[in-house]
């Protein structure tokens, strides 16, 4: 599973710089923003399979995780800007 949060977001976000939190039970993570990379990270139990990606700028389009585990891929994606 892969879940990212927060999960929901407010127009007075878009233009500011947030920290986003993406649980997971994989063994790394990748953000994309509009599908532009922000980077991965690994996931294990030290971090509590829980990382940040820090100062990452509001956009409208989607914001999307992608976990991998055993060279599966897992996606979960929220879209704001309606």
């Amino acid at each position: 599973m892969v879940f990212i949060q927060p999960h929901f977001w407010r127009t007075q976000y878009l233009g500011q710089k947030k920290d986003i939190i993406v649980n997971s039970n994989c063994e790394k993570v990748e953000l994309k923003v509009n599908g532009v990379s922000k980077g991965a990270q690994n996931l294990d139990v030290a971090n509590f399979h829980t990382v940040t990606f820090k100062d990452i700028a509001v956009e409208k389009g989607n914001l999307t995780a992608v976990a991998t585990k055993n060279g599966i891929n897992i996606t979960t994606q929220i879209y704001f800007g309606r």
